[in-house]
């Protein structure tokens, strides 16, 4: 079940005033109707129209905007979470790299050593086999 929240009076404060001033708006148009007829109306409408078009102009003209500026701050964290993910995987990468490179000198030095060690063997058992053949 969604957990219900309570959203501060400033949230619904522009929808409070569009509403009274469009119920407002609607009286005086009726008072103005009994009154003075539909000269009365006229009159009246040609006053408030603007003024009444630019409240509810504003009202739903800034639920729009809330909204992409919500989107664009939700994107925006998670373009800055993909980057740290990111930069965590090549920090990642260039470690698993250098200890790859440490393994392989390690091992190319154990083979160099090991080549070294072979050399040395053979030059004994040549050595050795031609002091056996001078003893012959």
């Amino acid at each position: 079940m969604p957990e219900l929240t309570a959203t501060p009076i400033n949230d619904h404060f522009p929808f409070i005033i569009a509403i009274i001033i469009v119920i407002s708006y609607v009286l005086l148009l009726g008072i103005a109707l009994n009154s003075y007829g539909l000269d009365g109306i006229e009159r009246l409408s040609a006053i408030y129209s603007g003024f009444v078009a630019a409240v509810l102009g504003y009202y739903f003209g800034q639920k729009p905007v809330q909204t992409l500026t919500n989107k664009v701050e939700e994107e925006t964290t998670l373009k800055n979470k993909i980057r740290e993910e990111l930069m965590s995987n090549v920090e990642e990468f260039k470690n698993t790299q250098e200890e790859l490179i440490i393994k392989q000198k390690e091992e190319i030095e154990t083979y160099v050593q090991n080549e070294k060690t072979i050399q040395e063997l053979r030059e004994e058992i040549k050595r050795l086999k031609t002091k056996k053949k001078n003893e012959q």
